[in-house]
């Protein structure tokens, strides 16, 4: 339930809604333990708050990134890898782009894009952490 309140209210909220919720637990567990119990309890509560937020990231970038899909956006290559093209579009956000390679061509006849190109990209899915799509046409820089 929490998690999906945070959902909700956005990121920004995390600390504020979820701390009261963890002292309040802690305070109860810790209360009859040595030293050494809570050094590893306070370590698997950190480990656990991580998780959640970790969550929480990903629910929030994939909704983000999911209005994405469908638009054309521009994008900066930044360079390739194994026939993709890795770059960057206005948001900051991180794109690939499958290269069709064939004599020394790109896609549909057209010359291969270099580092420091703009180009469009048709953006086909998305991530929590990136979008993926084909190339659209090419921009002037």
């Amino acid at each position: 339930m929490i998690v999906a309140l945070l959902a909700t209210l956005g990121a920004t909220v995390v600390a504020f809604v979820l701390y009261p919720v963890f002292a309040e637990t802690r305070a109860r567990d810790l209360a009859d333990l040595g030293e050494t119990e809570r050094e590893i309890l306070d370590l698997e509560e950190k480990k656990g708050r991580l998780h959640v937020i970790e969550a929480l990231q990903e629910q929030i970038g994939s909704q983000i990134n999911a209005r994405l899909v469908g638009t054309v956006q521009e994008v900066l290559v930044e360079g390739e890898k194994d026939g993709v093209l890795t770059g960057r579009n206005r948001g900051n956000k991180l794109v690939h782009v499958r290269a069709e390679m064939g004599n020394g061509k790109w896609e549909m006849g057209r010359p291969h894009p270099t580092l420091g190109e703009l180009i469009d990209v048709r953006i086909s899915k998305a991530t929590a952490w990136s979008l993926q799509g084909e190339i659209a046409s090419t921009v002037a820089a």
